[in-house]
C-alpha cells in the first residue's frame, strides 16, 4: 500500500514586534518618572505643611522651634537628595532636593514675616545664602529645575521681605548682583538659556513695581545709571557670546530686541517729564 504523501505546511509570516517609538518611551519615562517624582515632591512640602500648621494651632512647640524644625528639615532633605544621588536616583533626588529648598525659604520668610524672630537685614542674608546653595546644587546634579528655584527664591526675596519703606539703593544693588549672577550661570550652562528670559523679566518687572509704588522725580540722577546698569549687564553677556563665537540662539536674539525696547522705554519715561 502506498502512503499518501504528508501535507505540506504552510510557511507562517514571522512578525517581528517593532520596539516602542522614542515618543512612547520618552512619554512613559516622563509620566512614570519626573511627573510622579514632581507631584510626590509637592505632596511632601503640602504634607509638612500641614502638620505644621496642626501642630502650631495646637502650641505644641515654640515659634524659634518651629523655624529651627523647618530649617532642620529643609537641610535634611537636601543631605537626603544627594544620597538617593549617589544611588543613582536622579529624578527622585532633585524633587527631594527642591523640597528642602522651598522648606528653607519658607522657614527664612516665616522666622521674619510672621515671628519677627531675626531683623530684616538677617533674613536678608539668610535668603540670598539659600539661593546661594541652590545655585550650587544646581550645578552640581546639573539640573535645570533646581536653578529655576534659585532664580524664583531670588527675584521673590525682596518682596517676601518688603517693610513698605523704599530702599532704592539696597533694592537695586541687591538685583544687579543677583541679574550677574544669574547671566553668569547661563554662560556657563548655556542649555539654560530660559534662565536668561526669566532674568530679564524679572529684573524689569521687580523695576516696574518699585517705579509705580516709590519713584519721584527728585530720584531721577539715582534711578537713571541703576537702570541703565540692568541694561549694560545684557549687553556685556552678548558681547561675551560675540567674541567667545558661541552659536546664536532664538532666546538670546529676543531677550536682546526686548532688552533694548524695555530699557528706552523706561528712560524716556523718566526722563522725558523733566
Amino acid at each position: 500500500v502506498v502512503q499518501p504523501p504528508p501535507p505540506m505546511k504552510v510557511p507562517q509570516p514571522t512578525v517581528s514586534k517593532q520596539p516602542p517609538s522614542k515618543a512612547r518611551v520618552e512619554w512613559e519615562a516622563f509620566v512614570g518618572g519626573k511627573l510622579l517624582n514632581r507631584i510626590g515632591a509637592l505632596a511632601l512640602i503640602i504634607g509638612v505643611g500641614f502638620f505644621l500648621k496642626y501642630a502650631f494651632d495646637n502650641n505644641w512647640i515654640t515659634e524659634s522651634m518651629r523655624v529651627m524644625l523647618g530649617g532642620l528639615t529643609g537641610v535634611a532633605l537636601l543631605l537626603l537628595g544627594a544620597r538617593f544621588h549617589r544611588k543613582e536616583y536622579h529624578v527622585f533626588a532633585q524633587g527631594l532636593i527642591g523640597a528642602g529648598i522651598a522648606i528653607l525659604y519658607l522657614s527664612v520668610y516665616a522666622s521674619f514675616n510672621f515671628y519677627n524672630l531675626v531683623s530684616q537685614t538677617a533674613a536678608f542674608i539668610l535668603m540670598s545664602i539659600v539661593t546661594l546653595i541652590t545655585f550650587f546644587h544646581a550645578f552640581k546634579y546639573d539640573s535645570l529645575a533646581i536653578s529655576l528655584l534659585g532664580w524664583a527664591g531670588g527675584y521673590l526675596t525682596p518682596f517676601l521681605l518688603s517693610t513698605g519703606v523704599s530702599n532704592e539703593i539696597g533694592l537695586f544693588t541687591y538685583i544687579d548682583i543677583l541679574e550677574a549672577g544669574m547671566l553668569a550661570v547661563v554662560l556657563i550652562r548655556q542649555s539654560w538659556m530660559i534662565l536668561e528670559l526669566l532674568t530679564l523679566i524679572g529684573t524689569y518687572l521687580t523695576f516696574n513695581l518699585w517705579q509705580s509704588r516709590y519713584y519721584s522725580e527728585d530720584a531721577l540722577l539715582l534711578t537713571v545709571p541703576f537702570l541703565t546698569l540692568f541694561w549694560v549687564l545684557f549687553y556685556i553677556a552678548d558681547l561675551y557670546r560675540i567674541f567667545s563665537k558661541q552659536q546664536p540662539h532664538p532666546l538670546r536674539q529676543l531677550v536682546n530686541i526686548l532688552n533694548a525696547g524695555i530699557f528706552y522705554s523706561y528712560l524716556y519715561a523718566l526722563v522725558n517729564p523733566q
